[in-house]
């Protein structure tokens, strides 16, 4: 499918700053929303090659300072709990770098069951369960169970979502 001209030069074009502050794992804080960060990050590498002008930038949620209007230069960074600012490129995942190391980057549910971090799919193509799947070596009584929970199949993420296709019409600009 070509890609939709007005979505590239936009979406390539304009400075996105995308500042969060870290609530995934406070009582009764926001449920793994960070990945949204990187759902954005993702779709924009699918529709312009890079993601170059988007900056992330995290803190925790009771932080003071950080992020500042006046800083020349932005580029991915974190600010540590004690608030000593860390610049790296933020990367997804749990561990792997002192940023997702304070702040992990929990996976939604669909990515959890197979889905890309860009989160683009809201209604998927099914496919036959295939035992072969699983990691796990399933009794005969788990696999009748599974195939009775999903008689219609699971999500075969690599296809294109049902109905799924490129916006149409012009995206909205702002003077």
């Amino acid at each position: 499918m070509p890609r939709d001209v007005r979505w590239t030069t936009w979406a390539s074009s304009t400075p996105i700053i995308d500042y969060r502050q870290y609530w995934d794992e406070l009582p009764n804080g926001d449920i793994h929303l960070f990945f949204h960060s990187f759902s954005l990050r993702e779709r924009l590498r699918k529709a312009n090659g890079d993601a170059d002008n988007q900056v992330m930038l995290v803190q925790a949620a009771d932080a003071p300072g950080g992020f500042s209007t006046t800083n020349p230069v932005l580029t991915d960074a974190c600010w540590s709990p004690t608030n000593q600012k860390i610049v790296e490129k933020q990367v997804n995942g749990i561990g792997t770098t002192k940023c997702n190391t304070y702040y992990p980057v929990w996976p939604s549910p669909r990515q959890v069951a197979g889905a890309s971090v860009a989160n683009d799919i809201i209604k998927c193509r099914l496919r036959p369960l295939t035992r072969s799947d699983y990691k796990v070596k399933l009794t005969s009584a788990q696999w009748k169970a599974l195939r009775q929970t999903f008689r219609g199949g699971v999500c075969d993420w690599s296809a294109q979502g049902v109905g799924q296709q490129r916006p149409a019409g012009s995206w909205p600009t702002f003077p």
